[in-house]
């Protein structure tokens, strides 16, 4: 499967298409990563302003 990329002001290409966790609990995000992953994502947005780190990195 081929997915859509866009590329960044940077000039690093990267999939159009990813998981958001602004404001996702805490306990929920860990599992929200793990099936995004599982069904393909690639693109995970967590800048380190969120605070959540260490909730996305438990399934990665």
């Amino acid at each position: 499967m081929s997915q859509k990329t866009l590329t960044s002001n940077t000039g690093v290409e990267m999939p159009a298409i990813g998981l958001g966790v602004f404001r996702a609990p805490p306990d929920s995000t860990p599992v929200a990563v793990e099936e995004a992953v599982s069904l393909g994502c690639r693109h995970i947005d967590m800048p380190a302003a969120y605070l959540d780190e260490r909730a996305v990195s438990e399934r990665i």
